[in-house]
Order: C-alpha cells, then sequence, then structure tokens
C-alpha cells in the first residue's frame, strides 16, 4: 500500500503541491488566528479563578498600626492575599538589584516567556536559590548570585547587633526582553483591568525572582509589593464584603471589589473576541471549503485508477488506504512549507512586535486542520467511489 501511495502521489505530483501549498497556507492563517486569540486571554487565565472569588484589588496590604496590627487583624475577613513579595536583602550588596518573590499558587499559574532556561518548577538546587533573571541582566545560566540578608536575634532587644547571613541564588532561567510580570506594576486605577497586575520590566536594575516559600525556608523575611488581590474568607455576606472593601480602601488609600475587576477584564476579553469573530469565521469557513474542495478533487482524479484497482481485486478500504498515504504525504510537506515560510518570515524580523507564536496551541491547531484533512481523505473516497459503478469510474478521464 505504501508503495502504491507513494505511485499516486507522483502520479499527481504537480497537483498534490498546489494542495499542499494550499494547506499550508491555511495552516499559517490558523497559527495567526490562534495567537492572535491567545494573545487575548493568556494573562486573563491565570488570575481567573481569583477574581471569581469574593475579594479586593487593592495597593498596598504591608500596613502596620502604632500597635502592631496587620491589615488582616484589622479586617477579620480577609482570608489570603495573591500577589508578588520582595525579599529584605539590602541593595547596597552586591549590583543594587532586587529580589522579588511568588508563593507556590502564582509559580504554579502563571508562567512568564522566557528566552532560556526554565521557570521555578525547581525551588532549590544545590542549596541555592533557584531565580530567573530579567533579560538585559548580565549573568548567565548557571550562575551564582550572593546577596546578603541581615537580621535581629529575638533577644536583641535592643535591635544593636545584627547578625549576617549569604543567600546564593542559582539562574535557571531569563525573561524575555518584552515579558510581562506577574506583580510589579506599581499603578492603580479604578479603570484597571486584569491586565494591571502585570508589566513589563524596562528598569536598568537586575531583578531576581525566585520561591517565596523557598526563601523562607531558607530564613530570608520577605514582605509584600505591588498590587495584591485580597480574597475574603467563605460564607461572608454581601454587607460584609462591602463593608471589608470600604475599610481596605481607608487603610491602603485604594480598593475596590474583586468583581468589578473581573467585569472590566471580562468586557475587554469580549470585546477583543467579538472583533476577531469575522475573521475567525472566515478561517472555519475556509477551512472547512479547502478541505472539501482537495478531498473531492483527489477523488476525481483517482477515480478511473480505482475502478483498475478494484478489477486487480483491491478493495475499498484498500483503495482508501492508498489515497490515505498519498494525503498523509501531502500534509508532511504542506507542514514543512509552512515551517519554512515562518523561519524565514521569523529571520527577517516580522513577528518582533507581533503576537504570532508557536506554541501548544497553535500546534493543536494545525493537527486539528491536518487530522480533518486525512479523515476527509480517507472518508471521501468511500462516499464519492461507493455511489459509482468500476464502469462509471473508469469513463471518467483523468
Amino acid at each position: 500500500m505504501i508503495g502504491l501511495g507513494l505511485k499516486e502521489f507522483r502520479r499527481h505530483i504537480y497537483t498534490n503541491l498546489f494542495i499542499a501549498v494550499q494547506l499550508a497556507a491555511v495552516l499559517f492563517i490558523v497559527i495567526l488566528c490562534i495567537s492572535g486569540v491567545y494573545s487575548r486571554i493568556e494573562l486573563y487565565t491565570p488570575v481567573k479563578e481569583y477574581l471569581e472569588c469574593d475579594g479586593a484589588y487593592a495597593a498596598d496590604v504591608k500596613i502596620m498600626t502604632e500597635d502592631g496590627k496587620r491589615l488582616e487583624e484589622l479586617v477579620p475577613e480577609i482570608d489570603r492575599y495573591i500577589g508578588a513579595y520582595m525579599l529584605e536583602l539590602g541593595r547596597d550588596i552586591g549590583d543594587g538589584g532586587l529580589c522579588y518573590a511568588y508563593d507556590d499558587e502564582i509559580i504554579e499559574h502563571y508562567t512568564p516567556k522566557l528566552s532560556e532556561g526554565v521557570w521555578l518548577d525547581e525551588k532549590i538546587r544545590d542549596g541555592k536559590l533557584c531565580a530567573v533573571i530579567n533579560f538585559d541582566s548580565g549573568y548567565k545560566l548557571g550562575d551564582t548570585v550572593t546577596k546578603q540578608y541581615s537580621y535581629y536575634r529575638e533577644d536583641d532587644v535592643t535591635f544593636s547587633d545584627p547578625e549576617t547571613i549569604d543567600v546564593e541564588f542559582i539562574i535557571v532561567g531569563r525573561l524575555m526582553k518584552d515579558a510581562m510580570v506577574f506583580g510589579l506594576n506599581p499603578s492603580t486605577s479604578k479603570n484597571d483591568d486584569h491586565r494591571a497586575l502585570y508589566s513589563e520590566y524596562k528598569g536598568k536594575d537586575t531583578i531576581l525572582l525566585c520561591s517565596q516559600t523557598a526563601a523562607e525556608n531558607k530564613g530570608v523575611g520577605c514582605y509584600r509589593v505591588g498590587h495584591q488581590l485580597v480574597i475574603f474568607k467563605d460564607g461572608i455576606s454581601n454587607e460584609q464584603s462591602q463593608a471589608a472593601v470600604a475599610e481596605i480602601n481607608k487603610l491602603t488609600d485604594f480598593a475596590m471589589p474583586l468583581s468589578e475587576l473581573r467585569a472590566a477584564s471580562q468586557r475587554y476579553v469580549y470585546e477583543q473576541l467579538i472583533r476577531l469573530a469575522p475573521i475567525l469565521i472566515s478561517v472555519v469557513m475556509l477551512i472547512f471549503v479547502s478541505t472539501v474542495a482537495i478531498t473531492t478533487l483527489n477523488m476525481k482524479m483517482n477515480m478511473r485508477t480505482s475502478a483498475i484497482y478494484a478489477l486487480h481485486g483491491c478493495t475499498m478500504k484498500g483503495c482508501s488506504m492508498i489515497y490515505l498515504i498519498n494525503s498523509l504525504i501531502v500534509t508532511v510537506i504542506s507542514v514543512m512549507l509552512c515551517t519554512a515560510f515562518m523561519n524565514i518570515l521569523a529571520l527577517k524580523g516580522f513577528f518582533e512586535k507581533t503576537v504570532v507564536t508557536v506554541d501548544i496551541h497553535t500546534v493543536i491547531g494545525c493537527a486539528g486542520v491536518c487530522g480533518a484533512f486525512l479523515v476527509c481523505s480517507l472518508v471521501s473516497p468511500v462516499i464519492g467511489l461507493g455511489r459509482a459503478s468500476i464502469k462509471e469510474q473508469l469513463n471518467v478521464s483523468e
């Protein structure tokens, strides 16, 4: 069957190459559309479940009253926070870089774009804190960065004899130049949506991102910085929730209900998807029409040959397998053409200022298109040839 499939491909090589080019164009359009859709939701998806909780969006939660009470003690409705930390490491040590940290929940939910290396799936390596650096940092993967942490013992009530320990980081990843970093946006506004929870780091200083849990296990203190999502306890009433938001707003100078942030975020996502809807509908129609047209053309071209195969004892299943192999070769060529075309565009810098990316989502989309093409290639001969007698098939002119 494989030999006959290759023979069929060679017999109609120019037509098959034309079909491969057409299918490659469809794959390229699918990549563009999926990239466009995903770029609108990639920042919303990691925080979606938090925005659906009852809580507040606050600017500064690290307040402490004169008698030592923290925000969660002043507002008992608070259950937990979602946001970034800063390690208590002096900037006058080493290169003056800043060290930020995330809890395990954020590390698992959101992975920024990396130019090399890995994200913080591994917290500690060889006794050192794993860290991801910004793109313009002078460090390389595998480098060790040493910072100093000063603290006072509990029995040092006069705070006159600080203890100092070395904190070692090992670089395991580097952010992309335009990577969106969670929790470092310093500004807030009543018009904010989920995008305000992220920011592109453009500072000159080096930043290190690490695990808050691992840092605290090493004895390094940290405090919350930037925007924080304040999650309330389950079971509180609407009146209690509104009162808690008002109290947080009073204490921190800015807070708004998570329901408002969620509504603004959903409105943005829906508006973006509605703008893309005509393009998406057109692409779906293009895929459908192209697939049907291509498989029908293949069936018509091979009808006479199928009759000859049938006269030599080849079953309908055997004929379908021959044409499936032919279509599989066409599919492989179309994928190669699309890949080559995208690589050429990438080398010329076409994608640098676009949202076009090749990731798991675009791969699945292209696989779906190729799968639909192959299924149609397998089913079409069965439907078309089953309706025509061998005599009618022989009368078809190639």
